[in-house]
């Protein structure tokens, strides 16, 4: 009897074993894998590569059109093959440096052109028309519109944003004095820092004196630094001696 209950421990004993040397990862059930985040995204990816797909991203390089008055400026450079490439890059339609994210995405046809401003290229007669592109409120970037004698413009790059240009009516209060009041006052463009150009008024006083408002300047509180003609230069003419604002700019 002994030796049959020996046994019987035996076999217990064994089958206890057996269960304890069976690997743990064949006792669980087998565990179904999380989609990654690539796999998920990849429809979203594909959705925004296709947002713009049927719109004509081409452009060519600009075309001179008549530049006499604003309305014609607004015609030509809204109908000019760079400009419409510019709005393209704004929007994304393809991708670019130039993608504004103030801009709707792949919708071109919601910028618009904004009041056309005309600058002189002091002393000359010809000048550039400054165009704002805007969204809404939002002025994304200006647009220059180069004349030349026979009335004709083309298109001359941009830059980013918009420039600050005061009233007649705030340039006039800045740049005269009740006892020598502002009598003629035209935008011109002119040098006062380093080396480039900067939009500003030309005031001429009831006495003869100029002054000229840069908006601009560099560290200038609105509406601009009040210069005289001794402090600003043009481009046919060589750079004055170097006077403190001048010089505080560079």
């Amino acid at each position: 009897m002994w030796s049959w209950a020996v046994r019987g421990v035996l076999a217990a004993l064994a089958a206890f074993l057996v269960i304890a040397t069976v690997p743990r990862s064949n006792l669980s059930p087998a565990q179904v894998p999380t989609p990654t985040s690539s796999a998920t995204e990849a429809p979203v990816i594909a959705k925004a590569a296709d947002t713009c797909r049927g719109l004509d991203d081409s452009g060519a390089s600009p075309i001179p059109f008549p530049a006499r008055t604003a309305a014609e400026v607004i015609e030509g450079t809204r109908r000019d093959p760079s400009v419409r490439l510019l709005f393209n890059d704004l929007a994304g339609v393809r991708p670019g440096p130039m993608r504004d994210p103030r801009a709707p995405q792949c919708r071109p046809d919601l910028l618009e052109l904004g009041q056309s401003v005309f600058v002189r290229q002091y002393p000359a007669t010809t000048g550039r028309w400054l165009l704002p592109v805007r969204y809404q409120d939002q002025t994304l970037v200006t647009v220059f519109v180069y004349t030349d004698l026979n009335g004709m413009g083309i298109v001359g790059g941009n830059r980013g944003g918009g420039i600050a240009i005061p009233t007649e009516a705030e340039a006039r209060a800045a740049g005269g004095t009740s006892a020598d009041p502002v009598t003629a006052a035209e935008l011109v463009l002119g040098n006062a820092s380093c080396g480039r150009d900067l939009v500003m008024w030309r005031l001429v006083r009831q006495s003869g004196k100029v002054m000229y408002l840069v908006p601009e300047f560099p560290g200038a509180a609105p509406p601009g630094a009040l210069m005289t003609d001794r402090e600003v230069w043009f481009s046919t003419s060589g750079r004055p001696v170097a006077y403190a604002k001048a010089a505080a700019a560079c």
